[in-house]
């Protein structure tokens, strides 16, 4: 079955906060996001961090194939996941 990047992503992180809150002090949550979409990068990185309480987040590498990590693009993700002082 096909789905869309998003759509997988957000369902793969909804399982892995269900596993955490199954098993508390067995699992972690790192959020999956995809740099190349920014704007959906940002929306999963504040749900993944506010709703699921994830512990971090990771940029699978297939989803960078048409670009580098370090892409100028991607700052808006970066000054996301690294504020001054996240409440």
């Amino acid at each position: 079955m096909w789905m869309r990047p998003a759509a997988w992503r957000e369902r793969l992180n909804d399982y892995g906060a269900t596993m955490v809150k199954d098993h508390p002090g067995r699992f972690g949550l790192f959020a999956c996001i995809a740099p190349p979409d920014v704007p959906g990068s940002l929306k999963e990185i504040e749900y993944a961090l506010d709703t699921l309480k994830a512990d971090g987040h990771w940029p699978p590498s297939p989803a960078t194939r048409t670009s580098i990590l370090g892409d100028p693009s991607f700052a808006p993700i970066y000054e996301e996941l690294n504020p001054p002082a996240r409440p």
